[in-house]
């Protein structure tokens, strides 16, 4: 057994699509990349531009230091960088040594450190400055500051991954519990050259994509990987997702610098919008994790004019499950799928199942996936990858229902279904959607809160916008029936987000407890 791979987690399903020279030719050969693309920008940074052979002689004299600490090929290095160049550095060091990365959110609080860097008992930490007296204070393993002095240094021969083995624990978001360590195998980020008419294929082969979102996610990984296969450049903001004033940032780099790909959370696209700005050099948007209110779609796509519009359903568990074309640049607007996640993406199978019920006419249950590139497990939790990794089948905890031409809409998890004191059903996304076809409303959120009479919930709305309570009930008395109704709505100044920028309806469903 390789040195990597983790005796506690079963070994999942089997990895599809490379065979194992062929993954360790595009995932481990960095010289590979830098024959290729060596002279060309491969990031911009703070006005500050690195070609890819300056980047991997930075990641090598990295990973040289990282052997100086002990560090084998199987064991785990915890990252928690501030958006930078290294941050990507510290990711290809990892991997050329042979070790697991595991890319943790820069707002982790201590109780939360304890628990998923105890989990993974790594041998260091490479944090960000403003970090290193919280990770040393842990008391776990070694601490080494991240700040890019390392000294460049000739490339080292990476190790020989196989498509199997473990080269990433990627946190899941923890939007309705603990985040839990998700298995992420070599294989997950290979894969075939994708048809440049396929959204995806677009998105992935653009010249310049924009990175935002931090070093936890896969989609701040997913930009990497592509910036290997496809010699793309990557401009770094500054200022992540949380922080106030960033869709500012992002919108000036978009424009300064002719970034032709941007991905949007569902937070991120209302606040780029709300900056009216025009983005002429998009070519391809992809949002992630929600689906598309229309109002805010037609805004966004005034001052994108000349890019296609797509949505991505992935998770972390199983890379991209779904990908639905909204619309493409100067063509009509699909207005009746508009909300939903699309159709299977390639080799990826999808079934919902029971037990349906039956909400607004629709029979809606648990979504389904089987896809090529899933998790190996979940991190040393047996128990916890049976309940949801059966026969190769994710289980999602999503709902959803499937159109009769075989579009997909995610109507909520199952964990958010609000069960009225009178046994009615209410998806919540049924009343966010209400609340974002208001113009005043930049992003909605609904949880449900114990009913007093001590059976059932209610629901409650969470609202970041300029309107009146007035004014928003009114309007979703247009649109909701009287059941459907929000018990109460709260006005907030942000949303509480996950680690991976998705909102966090664990939070929110405590601070509806206290109404």
């Amino acid at each position: 057994m390789a040195p990597n791979k983790s005796e506690d987690t079963p070994g999942g399903a089997p990895a599809l699509g490379a065979d194992t020279a062929s993954a360790q030719q595009q995932l481990c050969t960095w010289s590979s990349a830098v024959k290729s693309f060596g002279d060309k920008t491969m990031f911009i940074h703070e006005g500050q531009e690195m070609t890819f052979r300056d980047f991997g002689r930075r990641a090598a004299g990295l990973a040289k230091e990282l052997q100086s600490l002990g560090v084998k090929p199987g064991d785990r290095v915890v990252t928690a960088i501030e958006l930078s160049v290294e941050g990507y550095q510290a990711l290809l060091a990892i991997w050329k040594v042979g070790a697991i990365a595991v890319p943790l959110h820069m707002q982790l609080v201590e109780e939360q450190l304890q628990r998923m860097v105890g989990r993974v008992e790594p041998t260091v930490c490479l944090v960000g400055p403003s970090l290193v007296d919280l990770y040393t204070g842990l008391d776990i393993c070694t601490v080494m500051c991240a700040n890019g002095r390392w000294e460049s240094a000739d490339d080292v021969e990476s190790y020989p991954w196989a498509p199997e083995d473990t080269i990433m624990v990627m946190h899941s978001s923890g939007s309705t519990g603990d985040p839990k360590g998700v298995e992420i195998f070599a294989s997950h980020f290979l894969g075939d050259v994708l048809p440049k008419d396929d959204h995806i294929g677009r998105y992935v082969s653009a010249l310049r994509t924009l990175c935002y979102v931090p070093y936890c996610g896969g989609v701040c990984i997913s930009i990497f990987f592509n910036s290997w296969k496809y010699g793309a450049s990557i401009v770094i903001a500054s200022k992540p997702v949380y922080e106030e004033g960033a869709t500012e940032e992002w919108v000036d780099l978009v424009v300064r610098h002719n970034v032709e790909s941007l991905v949007y959370f569902g937070t991120a696209l209302a606040g780029i919008v709300h900056t009216g700005r025009q983005m002429p050099s998009l070519k391809v948007s992809t949002v992630i994790g929600v689906t598309v209110c229309e109002s805010l779609l037609l805004q966004a796509m005034e001052l994108a004019p000349n890019s296609s519009w797509g949505n991505v359903y992935a998770l972390s568990e199983t890379g991209i499950i779904s990908v639905h074309l909204i619309h493409r640049a100067r063509q009509p607007l699909d207005r009746a799928n508009i909300s939903a996640v699309g159709k299977p993406h390639t080799n990826v199978e999808l079934r919902i199942d029971g037990p349906l019920k039956e909400v607004d006419g629709r029979q809606v249950g648990e979504v389904v996936a089987k896809t090529p590139r899933p998790m190996k497990g979940y991190w040393r939790s047996p128990a916890a990858t049976a309940e949801v990794l059966v026969d190769g089948w994710m289980h999602t905890g999503d709902l959803g229902y499937i159109s009769e031409d075989g579009n997909l809409f995610i109507v909520g998890r199952k964990k958010d279904v609000i069960i009225l004191p009178s046994c009615n059903n209410i998806m919540p996304a049924d009343i966010e959607d209400a609340l974002a076809s208001h113009s005043g409303v930049k992003v909605a959120a609904v949880v449900g809160f114990p009913a007093p009479e001590g059976m059932g919930e209610y629901p409650a709305a969470f609202v970041v916008g300029e309107v009146s309570e007035e004014e928003l009930r009114a309007h979703l008395a247009t649109k909701l029936a009287p059941f459907q109704m929000p018990k109460h709505i709260c006005f907030l100044e942000s949303m509480p987000l996950t680690g991976t920028n998705k909102i966090s309806k664990q939070d929110l469903r405590r601070m509806a407890r206290d109404l």
